[in-house]
């Protein structure tokens, strides 16, 4: 539900009412039925979750001012003979708004705009589109006139002009016919190219840079005379880049998780690309610093350095627990700037460590530019807002200090590592572990010349370690929380696959090299046409990561809970078909979801010209899920279906029972219809719960109007006599039944459905 409830904010600040969010659900201004509801003077419903609209309470905030007001009033009025000055009860007062913006900002929102400005900007070009398109055709025929014999002379530019028109008309009905697609799909291309791709990117970035550290790599490999050669270094430039860029884009939960609107996919793609450019930071070899340009003993900053860690506050803004990954990577920049090697007058070198330059660096770079990335998301809030909020203070407290995260389900404190790495990891798993018990197995060869690359091993595990445990102490566990880590786990499990596709051939060196040795006896570095090609072993590894990864990707994608989106993009066309049909003489349309918290997404898969749509769903805030007296309405509605939807459409007057006591019905003596008139044009409902109601909402008029495959349910052995699977209604007998899908005529796949029924 992540996916849908951040596509509404976009899709509300971009096409809500007077594009302003937090204006809860607007109604579109009335107008003319026949004009298009494009017009920038109209505008649709939006809806917007208890993340954009949590609010600082008033009255909390009246008691804390009031406590403040009534202490320096007594201050001040206590002793006339020792009044506070002017300047110090300006102090206190600037000190009491700085506590009240805080609490405001504590109790406020806990999403942030920042990680929906593309898919904002992205719906902003459609509204463009929309509104050109959606403007009435100026007699579309009238220009086509009938070109005589006598109009010969004006007779190409006429055919010109005609031709025009019916690219400009054809345009807008392309645009205008797949609308409600671009809305709906847009965002997800949206995130491949400027998510799912820099992130990519970066991977391969990362690995080109720890390559590059030096003109040779850690491997050891033997001559040709068979002699070993070890402490020496071969030259494999792209194949450590190249197998993590396989590793990132063959990463299942990559594909699944990058290219949706999570705020997680943003944090991860700030963090790969923060990697990136502080690569010379956290690799470089300190010998190299002045070099490299990474930093000096002024205190200047390569400018790249400056653009990750304002990456990192835009990160931190998103999500605060990114901070988990940004401190540990500042406070590693910071070590390894301090640590300076002078060259000696009798040509030794010495390792120095500058305190004062540690303290520039963690200061100068990571603070400030880190503070600057917060300042810049704040103002995005503000303008977005409409009021200054600070939305990871917001989720700070919602999380941290009042542990309301335990209300959406909780893990245990090593869920992550038994369950979260595998499950997120898949195929590279092994490769990761193994790189793991590589660095810990001889810790005292960390600083040899032969593993150079452990110091990458122990800066890359130095991100990843943190991050995990810090995630481990909140009991509300999720995979996606660890997408981040995701990228620098691709270049980790590279690394090992580099060595098992080309460095474990027995007594051969992996690229036809003529190893020549230098005068100091290490192999020299020699280009050669062999150099980037595939080998057989490089080719079945490609094979098993593809395999291993796309085949569950493709189910979880489009078979397992596709039923969410499925139900729109069928309600949908059914609208589009019937408006245009006239068959319900109106051009607005009402959908209620009986079904679980944030179940399906909701006006950003709904938007269809020419057509209001009004959309309601089951309370499942934390105000109720938190209170021990309250029952929140998807609670209810699973717990009695059928009451509920007594209680919420059937309503009767005063004195009028339904059933009595003993069972006998009572005699309706009122007007029925009037009593529905609540009804919406569209129910949709899970198919266990519509086994309950459907005999009710059927009496009402409405009639089943289709069933979408949502996920399965159950597997069996292959009846052929009878295969059907039914949900039966216990208050009529009454049976919902759906035919399996039969694989080979041995297994049957049962799936569970959403039910829709209309007026």
């Amino acid at each position: 539900d992540e996916y849908w409830q951040t596509l509404e904010p976009a899709y509300c600040l971009a096409f809500g009412a007077h594009s302003k969010p937090l204006s809860g659900s607007t109604s579109s201004a009335g107008g003319n039925e026949d004009t298009f509801l494009f017009e920038n003077n109209e505008s649709r419903e939006c809806a917007l979750t208890w993340e954009w609209t949590r609010q600082w309470s008033r009255q909390s905030s009246e008691v804390f001012s009031n406590s403040q007001s009534t202490s320096l009033f007594g201050r001040e009025t206590g002793d006339d003979n020792s009044s506070i000055s002017l300047a110090h009860t300006q102090q206190l007062s600037v000190r009491q708004e700085v506590l009240q913006f805080i609490e405001r900002a504590m109790h406020g929102p806990v999403r942030s705009y920042v990680s929906i400005l593309p898919t904002y900007w992205y719906y902003l070009l459609c509204r463009t589109l929309f509104d050109w398109a959606g403007k009435s055709y100026e007699n579309i025929h009238a220009r086509s006139d009938t070109i005589t014999d006598h109009e010969t002379i004006g007779a190409w530019k006429t055919f010109w002009s005609q031709f025009i028109d019916s690219v400009r008309n054809g345009t807008r009905d392309f645009i205008l016919r797949n609308a409600t697609y671009m809305i709906s799909k847009g965002p997800v291309f949206l995130h491949s190219v400027l998510v799912a791709a820099p992130t990519d990117l970066s991977v391969y970035l990362i690995a080109y840079h720890l390559v590059n550290l030096d003109n040779w790599t850690k491997f050891s490999v033997r001559g040709q005379d068979g002699g070993d050669l070890s402490c020496s270094w071969q030259e494999v430039k792209l194949w450590w880049p190249f197998w993590s860029l396989v590793c990132s884009m063959t990463s299942w939960f990559n594909g699944y998780a990058l290219i949706r609107t999570y705020a997680n996919s943003m944090e991860a793609a700030c963090l790969a690309v923060g990697v990136a450019l502080l690569a010379p930071e956290l690799f470089g070899e300190l010998h190299l610093t002045k070099i490299a340009g990474m930093s000096d003993i002024s205190g200047n900053h390569r400018p790249q350095a400056k653009l990750a860690f304002v990456l990192g506050g835009l990160s931190a803004c998103v999500r605060f627990t990114s901070l988990a990954a940004w401190i540990p990577m500042g406070i590693l920049i910071s070590i390894r700037s301090g640590m300076d090697i002078s060259i000696l007058s009798n040509g030794s070198s010495v390792k120095l460590y500058n305190q004062t330059k540690v303290c520039g660096t963690l200061i100068k770079l990571c603070a400030a530019f880190g503070l600057l990335g917060v300042l810049i998301g704040c103002c995005v809030d503000r303008w977005a807002y409409g009021f200054w909020a600070v939305p990871f203070l917001g989720n700070f407290h919602f999380n941290a200090i009042l542990g309301n995260g335990s209300l959406y389900g909780t893990h245990p404190f090593l869920w992550y590592i038994y369950a979260g790495i595998p499950a997120v990891c898949g195929s590279m798993l092994p490769f990761l572990l193994f790189n793991l018990i590589v660095l810990f197995s001889n810790p005292s060869q960390i600083s040899s010349n032969c593993n150079k690359i452990n110091n990458t091993r122990i800066v890359l595990f130095g991100i990843i370690v943190p991050y995990v445990i810090l995630h481990s102490f909140s009991e509300h566990k999720e995979f996606r929380f660890l997408l981040p880590m995701l990228p620098l786990i691709c270049v980790l499990a590279a690394d090992v696959m580099v060595e098992l596709v080309i460095f474990m051939e027995d007594g051969v060196a992996p690229i036809d090299v003529d190893a020549v040795k230098n005068s100091d006896g290490l192999v020299k570095r020699v280009e050669n046409d062999s150099r980037g090609k595939l080998s057989a072993r490089s080719k079945g590894l490609f094979l098993v990561m593809i395999m291993l990864n796309y085949p569950h990707l493709l189910y979880l994608g489009m078979i397992h809970q596709r039923g969410p989106i499925a139900v729109n993009r069928y309600l949908t066309s059914v609208i589009s078909e019937r408006v245009q049909r006239n068959i319900t003489g109106r051009t607005s349309q009402s959908i209620h979801y009986l079904m679980g918290c944030h179940s399906t997404p909701l006006y950003s898969h709904l938007h269809i010209p020419e057509v209001k749509i009004s959309a309601w769903y089951l309370d499942c805030s934390p105000d109720c899920r938190s209170s021990s007296e309250e029952i929140c309405e998807s609670d209810a509605f699973l717990n009695d279906p059928l009451g509920f939807v007594k209680a919420t459409y059937d309503h009767l007057p005063d004195g009028v029972c339904v059933d009595s006591s003993d069972g006998n019905t009572c005699h309706r003596d009122y007007d029925h219809q009037a009593s529905l008139s609540k009804l919406p044009t569209f129910f949709v409902v899970m198919q266990n719960e519509a086994a309950t109601i459907s005999s009710l909402i059927e009496d009402w008029g409405m009639e089943h109007l289709g069933s979408i495959r949502h996920s399965i349910s159950s597997l069996s052995r292959h009846n052929r006599h009878n295969h059907e699977y039914c949900l039966t209604s216990v208050e009529d007998g009454r049976a919902i039944c759906h035919n399996p899908i039969t694989f080979f005529s041995l297994i049957d796949v049962h799936f569970e459905h959403i039910e829709i029924y209309s007026i």
